[in-house]
């Protein structure tokens, strides 16, 4: 029942999952090969604050989105008749919650990109793309690429994936749309589960505002891995400095031991960006997997070769 509730309000990410897996591509996280060291030693990700990375505006971009729908004489009214059917109040509820969402700022966050081989760059899987090597990792970057559907089928409820939405105000109003459709032509089944499909609209309602992004950006192709920490469902936090500024940071720990994830299982591959130093970055990566246990690291770490100029 709660799978066929969560699909009413997530056609997005329906569709998108459908399109990675009709184009075999897999998830890369692109970094500096100071973080992959730390992530292949420690077996964990660190989840950071959105105010203190590059995604902070875009969580202002997908609440103004958001707001822009909700007030609008059209849109916004059908959709309060609509939620009204499942609980009389449950408009008036969702713009309270958006006047002042303070706690869509007490959020924490790792990016994902989709990775080739189809429907992007045909040598994608081997060299990387190019506009992320110059994004992200500074001048020792790597990517680590992971196993689609192993991503995909973790249940962990400490942490939600969430494809990003390209979109300005017009194109999140298709959008919204769609999930508007998708709940009338379901609207009989979600008022016979109120509390439970009142959980999914405020969920489906939080990624749309934590996962849309200007559309000038989507040569990224990124998912989210969020976490929202609450008292009874919440990731080990520690305290590290990043680029000078001590910060929250959750782990999302990934040696199997309390989640489906286990990083030796899921990394399909380590591509060293371009560098000036490759062979030594990718012999370092070599023994720290050799060292930690990891299967076949020989095998497992690959050099682009993207002549990129820093």
């Amino acid at each position: 029942m709660s799978k066929n509730i969560q699909e009413i309000f997530y056609p997005n990410y329906n569709k998108r999952v459908q399109k990675i897996r009709d184009n075999d591509r897999k998830f890369a996280h692109y970094t500096s090969a100071e973080v992959a060291v730390s992530i292949l030693k420690n077996k964990s990700v660190w989840l950071r604050n959105a105010s203190v990375m590059n995604d902070f505006n875009e969580i202002e971009h997908g609440l103004n989105c958001l707001l822009k729908v909700l007030d609008s004489d059209t849109v916004g009214k059908q959709f309060a008749n609509l939620v009204n059917e499942i609980h009389p109040t449950a408009f008036n509820s969702i713009m309270i919650r958006y006047a002042m969402p303070t706690d869509l700022h007490d959020t924490y966050l790792t990016c994902l990109s989709e990775h080739g081989p189809n429907g992007g760059a045909i040598s994608e899987d081997k060299l990387g793309r190019l506009s992320m090597w110059r994004a992200y990792g500074g001048n020792t970057n790597v990517a680590m690429v992971f196993d689609r559907e192993k991503v995909l089928n973790d249940h962990s409820t400490a942490t939600t994936l969430s494809p990003v939405l390209y979109a300005d105000a017009f194109m999140f109003r298709r959008e919204f749309m769609e999930v508007m459709e998708s709940i009338a032509e379901n609207i009989e089944l979600l008022k016979g589960n109120k509390d439970l499909s009142l959980a999914y609209l405020f969920g489906a309602l939080d990624a749309a505002v934590l996962s849309t992004k200007h559309p000038g950006f989507e040569e990224e192709q990124e998912w989210r891995v969020i976490h929202r920490p609450t008292p009874y469902n919440k990731l080990p936090c520690m305290v590290a400095s990043v680029g000078g500024v001590p910060q929250k940071v959750y782990l999302l720990n990934l040696d199997g031991a309390n989640s489906a994830l286990n990083l030796n299982d899921i990394l399909d591959h380590i591509i060293v960006g371009p560098t000036a130093f490759p062979d030594v970055i990718s012999d370092a990566l070599i023994q720290v997997m050799t060292s930690e246990h990891y299967h076949n690291p020989q095998l497992r770490v690959k050099v682009s070769e993207i002549p990129l100029r820093r």
